[in-house]
C-alpha cells in the first residue's frame, strides 16, 4: 500500500472518530433523554445501565483493594469489565464514549480494507458510508454496549482470513494477517465469545478447502503457510470460545426437566419440548452437535421470556415463527433454509412500511432502508459475480450467511437478532454497495466507449 493511501485511510478514521464521537455525544445529551424518559443520566434502561452499575462498583472496589480485583468478564460481561477499568483509571462516562468512536473508527477503516480485495480502495472507502453513518452505531455504541467489540472484532477476524486465502497477497504477509485474525478472535472473546463456536467448524472448512486448491495448483509454499496460520487460528477459536454469561445460562438446562407446577404459556411449552426426557437426539450427529443444537432451540425458549414481559406492541409483533417448537435435533436441522431467509433477510419488505401503517418505532424506521440497500446489494453481487468471476468474494460472504443463520435459528425476536447478526449484515450491505457501484462504473465505460 502506497504512502499516499495511507494518509488517507488515516484522515478517514480521524473524520470518523470525530464524526461518531459528536454523534454519539449529541445522542447521550439530547437524544435519548428526549425519546426514552426512563434512561438515567444518558444511560439506557436494561442492560447499558447495568453495565454502567457493575462497572462503577468494580471500579470502587478496586481502589480500595487494589487493580488485582479486575475482573475482565465481570459478572459474565466483558464490556463492563473494560468498563471497569476505564472508570478506575479516571475515565467517566465520555472514556466510554471515545472508546467506542475509536472502534468505530476502526470497524469502518477495516471494514474498507476487506473490501478493497476486490475492488480500489477510494470505492472501497465510499462503499463503507452505510457503516459510517448507521444510526443504530450512532446510538447503541454511546452506550457501554458489547456490539462495538463485536463488530471490530469480526471484522479483524474477516480481514485476517481474507489476507491468508487471498492468494494475491505477498507469502511474508501471511503471518500479519494470521495475527489480525486472532487479535478479531480475542477482541469477539471479550464480549460474545460463542461466536468463536459457530465461527470454528465453517472456518476449519474454509482452510481445508484453501489448502485442496493451493494443492491443485501446486502452490506449496502458499499452502503451508496457510496450514500454519490455520492452525494457530482454529487453536484460538477452541480455547477463546468460552466466558460468558449465556454459557452458564444454557448450562443450566443441561438435563433440565419440566415440572408440572408451572404455568402454561410459550415459555414453558418450549422448555417442555426440551425437557432431557422429550428432547430426541439425531443419530445422524455426534453428541456434542446435539448438545449444541438443542442449546440453540433453548435459547429460542429464553427469548420467548420477553412475551410473558413486554406489554410494547412493537416488540410483541417483532417475534417470528413463535410457534416452531422443534422436539428433536433433526426437526431443528430442517429449520435451516428458513433460519437463513430470517437471519440473512429479515424484516420482510412487507413489514418496511410498519412505521407508517401501524405505529412510530426507531427500529422500523432504520432497518428498512437497510434491508433495501441489502437486496439490492444481493442482486449487484450476483451480477458482479457473473461479470468479473472473482468467487473469492463469497468467502465473507459465506461467513457471514452461516453466522446469521446460527441467529436465526436460536433468536426470533427479529429486535435482538438485528443487534446480534449486525457485524455481518454490515459486511453484506457494504459488499453489495462496492457492487453495485462497480457495476455502475463498468456499464458508464462501456456506454462511454460505444460513443463515436
Amino acid at each position: 500500500m502506497s504512502d499516499r493511501n495511507i494518509h488517507i485511510i488515516i484522515l478517514i478514521f480521524c473524520a470518523v472518530f470525530i464524526y461518531a464521537l459528536s454523534a454519539m455525544t449529541i445522542a447521550r445529551e439530547v437524544l435519548i433523554p428526549h425519546m426514552m424518559p426512563t434512561a438515567t443520566d444518558g444511560h439506557i434502561s436494561g442492560d447499558p445501565y447495568y453495565y454502567h452499575t457493575i462497572a462503577l462498583e468494580k471500579a470502587q472496589q478496586m481502589h480500595e483493594e487494589g487493580i488485582q480485583t479486575f475482573e475482565l468478564h465481570l459478572k459474565g460481561q466483558g464490556s463492563a469489565g473494560i468498563a471497569s477499568l476505564l472508570y478506575f483509571l479516571g475515565g467517566g462516562v465520555y472514556s466510554i464514549v471515545a472508546m467506542n468512536a475509536f472502534l468505530h473508527g476502526l470497524s469502518c477503516i477495516v471494514m474498507a480494507l476487506i473490501i478493497n480485495n476486490w475492488f480500489p480502495l477510494r470505492l472501497s472507502l465510499l462503499s463503507t458510508l452505510p457503516i459510517i453513518i448507521s444510526p443504530h452505531s450512532i446510538f447503541w455504541f454511546s452506550q457501554i454496549n458489547k456490539d462495538s467489540y463485536a463488530l471490530s472484532g469480526y471484522l479483524l477476524f474477516l480481514l485476517g482470513i481474507a489476507g491468508i486465502i487471498n492468494q494475491k497477497k505477498c507469502k511474508n504477509k501471511k503471518f500479519i494477517y494470521a495475527l489480525t485474525c486472532i487479535i478479531g478472535i480475542f477482541i469477539i472473546w471479550i464480549v460474545r465469545p460463542y461466536v468463536n463456536q459457530i465461527l470454528l467448524p465453517i472456518t476449519a472448512v474454509l482452510f481445508l478447502i484453501t489448502i485442496i486448491i493451493f494443492q491443485k495448483n501446486n502452490l506449496s509454499l502458499q499452502k503451508f503457510s496457510v496450514a500454519i496460520g490455520a492452525v494457530f487460528i482454529l487453536l484460538s477459536l477452541v480455547f477463546l470460545g468460552r466466558g460468558a454469561l449465556s454459557d452458564q445460562t444454557l448450562e443450566s438446562f443441561h438435563g433440565w426437566q419440566y415440572t408440572l407446577n408451572q404455568p402454561e404459556s410459550i415459555v414453558t411449552e418450549c422448555y417442555k419440548e426440551a425437557d432431557s426426557r422429550n428432547w430426541i437426539n439425531s443419530e445422524l450427529f455426534p453428541i456434542f452437535a446435539n448438545n449444541k443444537i438443542k442449546s440453540m432451540m433453548i435459547n429460542r425458549c429464553i427469548s420467548f421470556l420477553i412475551l410473558n414481559e413486554s406489554n410494547n406492541k412493537t416488540t410483541i409483533e417483532s417475534f417470528i415463527d413463535i410457534n416452531f417448537i422443534p422436539k428433536s435435533s433433526l426437526e431443528a436441522i430442517l429449520y435451516i433454509p428458513r433460519a437463513m431467509t430470517i437471519g440473512v433477510l429479515s424484516p420482510w419488505p412487507d413489514r418496511w412500511l410498519y412505521v407508517f401503517y401501524k405505529e412510530r418505532s426507531f427500529f422500523y424506521t432504520i432497518v428498512p432502508l437497510e434491508a433495501a440497500l441489502l437486496y439490492i446489494g444481493l442482486v449487484s453481487l450476483c451480477i458482479w459475480l457473473y461479470r468479473r468471476r472473482e468467487y473469492s468474494i463469497l468467502i465473507p460472504v459465506a461467513l457471514s450467511a452461516t453466522v446469521m443463520t446460527v441467529y436465526g435459528m436460536s433468536m426470533p425476536f427479529i429486535g435482538a437478532l438485528y443487534r446480534y447478526r449486525y457485524p455481518c449484515w454490515m459486511v453484506l450491505i457494504c459488499l453489495g454497495l462496492a457492487c453495485l457501484i462497480d457495476n455502475h462504473q463498468s456499464k458508464s465505460k462501456r456506454i462511454l466507449g460505444d460513443k463515436p
